[in-house]
């Protein structure tokens, strides 16, 4: 605790040493001295969460505390799934915040000769067929296209050939 209280009846203005926290977050920091003579309890404060930088994918460092505001997806990367918000989220006082719901984006990009269907950036595209004078190849196979690992890259083709002559 940041704050020694005084010899009697009250301790006002209570705070939390330098790395820690409220605890729980919702709390104010408080001292009691429940009889005569009797040291102060202080009450209400505790570890929190570690300062955390950015992991590759994502904006926004989050400070140490419970809470973490600002997380972005970095450029390359967009949110996954879309109906999430990106973010970071601690449980545990002591440890680093885990940041969530961004993943490698794929270019934008217009079909090669032999295929039908341009791609949109993102994690997948669909609708991808074969043009007319080529076939799926091999035979059994679906024409589809494949996110690299690699953050801006386009979209890959695949399983379209030329028939035979």
């Amino acid at each position: 605790y940041a704050t020694n209280c005084p010899a009697g009846d009250t301790c006002d203005n209570v705070e939390c040493a330098a790395g820690y926290f409220p605890n729980p977050s919702y709390s104010t920091p408080s001292a009691y001295c429940f009889s005569d003579g009797a040291h102060w309890s202080y009450y209400y404060c505790g570890l929190a969460c570690l300062a955390t930088t950015a992991p590759t994918g994502y904006s926004g460092d989050c400070a140490a505390g419970w809470t973490c505001s600002g997380v972005t997806c970095a450029t390359g990367y967009f949110k996954y799934p879309s109906w999430n918000t990106p973010g970071a989220s601690c449980s545990t006082a002591g440890e680093s915040f885990q940041y969530h719901y961004c993943d490698i984006a794929c270019l934008a990009t217009k079909s090669p000769t032999g295929y039908v269907g341009d791609c949109a950036t993102g994690q997948s595209c669909t609708g991808i067929s074969c043009a007319s004078g080529y076939y799926p190849y091999p035979y059994w196979a679906t024409p589809s296209t494949q996110c690299s690992q690699t953050p801006g890259d386009p979209f890959t083709y695949q399983h379209c050939g030329l028939g035979c002559a």
